[in-house]
């Protein structure tokens, strides 16, 4: 006989629900794996909340109703984050998370008043709140809208540590909704790169770093304070230097774009009456990169991040 304590906890887990995926309406997939200063990722967050694969949160509820005080076992800091996850879209996992809470909220407002105060014994919550014996009631509380409730701060936490990180075009989208490809990256021919080199920290204190043939005599230049990510300050991007070859074309300052889909991006290109220049390569640690021409001759190049960092240093190519 549903109740009207079920009835409110499961309108409280729904509440909760609408409300942390109403802040995730705005996550892009491009950095949804990143993890900043060693938090969890938004698809991490996602896939806790999703659960266990084989059955996600509600094998818990259901075994306080099974047997007198049964034991059960809890994974309270278990991401479930496996290869399958990390490979499903933040639009499918938003789904899979909807299905479990609606699957919970369902359960919750069928218990009788006998079922909501049957005990068991969950050794990971001694010295919790719960405490080591909950009742029914309070582990529907504390799995549903509570724990909902807590990683929709959790996750705003990781997307402001995100923003900080000066990368805001990589996790939301603007607000007309259209995505944005942001400027990550400058470009300029050298001839002779010690004289380049010396030139760019004599006059304006660049650092360069000047790597080898197997990335192309490439130098890479930081332009202000950086760390592994790239520019701590937002809005402020690094650049390199390329070899001029008598072979390359439109051999001039450039920029390059971040996009989230490499041959996706090219097609675009192509379809708006640019050129693509060759096929794209792949730079270890940094992303897929090519080059292209927009229909008034201007080279431009364009980057898929790796999931390693969100900003790229890449070597030209022609």
């Amino acid at each position: 006989m549903t109740t009207l304590d079920g009835i409110n906890l499961a309108k409280e887990i729904r509440r909760e629900l609408e409300e942390f995926l109403n802040l995730c309406t705005s996550i892009q997939e491009r950095t949804a794996e990143h993890n900043p200063e060693g938090r969890w990722s938004i698809k991490e967050i996602l896939s806790h909340l999703r659960g266990h694969e084989n059955g996600g949160h509600l094998p818990i509820l259901q075994g306080f109703l099974e047997g007198e005080c049964p034991t059960i076992n809890i994974e309270p800091e278990n991401t479930f984050y496996s290869t399958k996850r990390a490979e499903t879209s933040v639009a499918d996992l938003l789904t899979l998370v909807r299905q479990e809470y609606e699957g919970l909220a369902k359960f919750t407002e069928a218990l009788t008043p006998d079922q909501f105060d049957r005990k068991a014994h969950v050794p990971q919550l001694k010295g919790s709140p719960l405490g080591e014996y909950p009742t029914l009631r309070d582990m529907v509380s504390g799995l549903g809208a509570a724990h909902v409730k807590f990683h929709r701060d959790h996750l705003y936490e990781v997307m402001e540590l995100i923003n900080k990180l000066g990368v805001r075009h990589d996790v939301f989208e603007t607000e007309k909704g259209a995505d944005m490809n942001p400027v990550v990256h400058f470009e300029l021919p050298y001839e002779d790169r010690e004289r380049m080199a010396k030139f760019y920290n004599a006059a304006f204190g660049w650092q360069t770093q000047m790597l080898g043939e197997e990335m192309g005599n490439y130098v890479l230049a930081t332009t202000t304070e950086s760390d592994e990510k790239g520019p701590k300050k937002p809005g402020i991007i690094n650049g390199g230097f390329y070899e001029k070859k008598a072979d390359w074309p439109a051999q001039y300052p450039s920029v390059v774009l971040a996009v989230d889909d490499i041959q996706a991006a090219m097609q675009k290109v192509k379809t708006e009456g640019g050129q693509v220049l060759g096929e794209p390569m792949e730079i270890p640690g940094v992303g897929s990169y090519v080059s292209f021409l927009d229909p008034e001759g201007n080279r431009l190049s364009m980057l898929q991040p790796s999931m390693q960092g969100c900003t790229a240093e890449s070597p030209a190519v022609g």
